[in-house]
């Protein structure tokens, strides 16, 4: 029963503030309403104080019991259980920096199991000991999501913890104190065998490569594993940006070079048609590859598409009698015979006369050889 309705209201100035009370005033407060017993707070209320404090909830005999909100000048508030006057039994409490601790108190420390909210993101919830983190079982989950179990001491991590990491990795690591007071977790072993300066590749199991290898464009896994969720890289002035491998950069100077350095092919899209300078072969579907004449037909695909081995034999592979009368060689040279294969490429030739021998370059089957090496006079 509300006894306000059943008592005028006594009202008074003081100190310039309008006090408004039912029943006998509250020494410390600046206004109450609610319900009242033999002059004291008791059951529902809401009081205002004179330095802006203000709590709303349940009163026993004068003093704060049962569930209520308290809220502070700075911005902090409490919402939950009261005993005696104070924050004891399950409550939520919010700081201004946006930290929150959820849990259990008695007399106005967190004690019991709580949970913990940095205004970072981390958090931390286990036993709580006199307003301090004390006990086994203690699970600190970091922003990004790695998560750490095991003991605490006087607020901080102690001792060994095991941890599941955010992409599922587990181990052990060592809780190692810092000195602001805080605690960073070096890893001693991880459950998958790889050492602490190893990356543990998906498939297969059991592999390990260093961790310098991973997001660095190659894969060292054979799964790709090590190349997945990697950061998005800007590359320097003077290297290019693959395409679907987005942290990968190789030198400007291998783009258009006939050569698939990203391995998605962009750094040969787009190419423009490219001349070959004079003593060069053109690949044919590789535009701006160019490759030295001596490597053409010498059974090593020095081309992409393997158009410096096309087309080396002219059909039939067989040897015979060629003129070399008209190639350049003078008038003393007569004709002679080639001793390869009639097929672009290097020929050794002997002239019939007996006076001259060398070699020839083939440029093309049927029309013409071009000295390489010769002993003309």
């Amino acid at each position: 029963m509300n006894l306000a309705y059943l008592y005028p209201l006594y009202t008074e100035i003081h100190d310039r503030m309008w006090l408004t009370f039912a029943g006998q005033k509250p020494t410390s407060a600046k206004r109450h309403e609610g319900y009242w017993k033999d002059g004291k707070e008791h059951g529902q209320g809401k009081s205002e104080y004179c330095d802006g404090h203000a709590y709303e909830g349940q009163y026993r005999d004068g003093v704060r019991e049962g569930r209520g909100r308290y809220e502070w000048p700075s911005g902090a508030v409490y919402e939950g259980q009261w005993l005696a006057g104070d924050r004891s039994g399950h409550g939520r409490f919010e700081l201004p920096s946006g930290a929150v601790y959820e849990g259990q108190w008695v007399k106005n420390s967190r004690n019991g199991h709580g949970h913990y909210v940095w205004p970072d993101g981390d958090e931390y919830e286990g036993p709580y000991v006199s307003d301090e983190k004390s006990g086994r079982g203690g699970v600190y989950t970091e922003a990004d999501g790695d998560q750490y179990t095991g003991s605490y001491e006087d607020d901080v991590a102690v001792g060994i913890h095991t941890f599941r990491l955010k992409n599922g990795d587990t181990g052990r690591a060592e809780a190692k104190p810092t000195a602001t007071g805080s605690w960073t977790f070096e890893t001693i072993q991880a459950d998958d065998g790889c050492n602490p300066d190893q990356f543990a590749c998906s498939s297969p199991k059991g592999k390990c490569i260093r961790k310098s290898w991973v997001c660095d464009g190659d894969n060292d896994c054979g799964d790709n594993s090590d190349e997945r969720s990697c950061p998005v890289k800007s590359c320097p002035r003077d290297e290019f940006k693959c395409g679907s491998t987005e942290h990968k950069c190789i030198r400007d100077s291998w783009v258009c070079d006939g050569d698939d350095d990203c391995g998605d092919g962009s750094d040969e899209r787009n190419c423009r048609d490219k001349t070959c300078p004079s003593g060069e072969f053109k690949c044919h579907t590789t535009d701006d590859k160019c490759i030295q004449n001596s490597w053409v037909c010498d059974d090593e695909n020095d081309c992409a598409d393997g158009s410096d081995e096309a087309d080396c034999n002219n059909g039939n592979g067989g040897s015979g009698i060629l003129d070399l009368a008209n190639l350049g060689f003078g008038s003393n040279s007569g004709s002679g015979s080639s001793s390869g294969t009639f097929h672009v490429g290097v020929h050794s030739f002997s002239f019939q006369n007996g006076n001259n021998q060398g070699q020839v370059w083939a440029c093309t089957v049927s029309i013409s050889f071009k000295e390489r090496c010769s002993c003309c006079g």
